[in-house]
């Protein structure tokens, strides 16, 4: 009696042993994430950058990409489905109410990649695309080129705006170089001082 109560007991624990092992506590797996790994701080106009894209988690690492903005239309540029995006020629606005008045500001441009492995995942990244004579000029400038002074407001609300526009002539005298161009484009109609930096 005492060795078949052992016996039973021998079977019960092993029994309980084998359903742990083979049960319980259930599988983990590694979430799937994608990560943009492109900069896109100061992308320009009729500028191409190749997205790209990390992903993890699955051993299928295709991405499907996408691009929106705020305007309507081709003017956000293009993008491939290898993830080349080429910038508009011009920058793409949006209309806006600010203060009280129309304001028309940057449109945010989007470029998203979605997993194939599972496409509820995804990252997107936003950035305005800036012009190329917003950029500083550098040496040597060329006549002809935009620009302005260095302390002209640039704005989205309806009271701001830029003071800019072609540097026309260059002039030199007593040993001094002048550029010659409006008055509005390098003295901020009257409002700047002697000194102050054009770019």
């Amino acid at each position: 009696m005492i060795k078949r109560a052992c016996l039973l007991s021998i079977l019960v624990v092993a029994g309980a042993m084998t359903m742990a092992s083979c049960g319980g506590g259930g599988g983990s797996s590694t979430p799937i994430t994608v990560n943009i790994t492109t900069d896109v701080s100061n992308i320009e106009t009729f500028q191409t950058v190749q997205f790209a894209a990390s992903v993890t988690g699955t051993s299928n690492t295709a991405v499907t990409w996408q691009l929106a903005c705020g305007a309507a239309g081709a003017v956000c540029g293009s993008l491939t489905t290898s993830g080349m995006y080429v910038a508009p020629n011009t920058v793409p606005t949006v209309n806006e109410i600010i203060d009280g008045g129309p304001s028309t500001d940057p449109a945010n441009v989007t470029v998203t990649a979605i997993s194939q492995a599972n496409t509820a995942v995804s990252q997107s990244v936003a950035f305005t695309i800036d012009s190329l004579n917003m950029q500083p000029l550098t040496a040597p400038v060329k006549l002809g080129s935009s620009g302005g002074n260095a302390n002209a407001i640039c704005g989205s609300g309806a009271s701001e705006f830029c003071f800019g526009g072609t540097l026309g002539s260059l002039v030199t005298g007593g040993g001094k170089s002048y550029i010659l161009s409006n008055n509005h484009v390098l003295g901020l109609s009257d409002g700047g001082a002697i000194g102050q930096a054009a770019i």
